[in-house]
């Protein structure tokens, strides 16, 4: 798991921005908290 601290670096927000790039509908569904996961 990613904490949230990692989350606040630019750098890292670059890596998710890649992230939802590909497979945007998966990061949004994780972010609702639908997925158990």
């Amino acid at each position: 798991m990613i904490h949230i601290s990692y989350l606040n670096h630019p750098l890292f927000e670059g890596l998710l921005n890649l992230a939802e790039a590909p497979f945007p509908s998966a990061m949004e569904v994780t972010y609702l908290g639908d997925e158990p996961c």
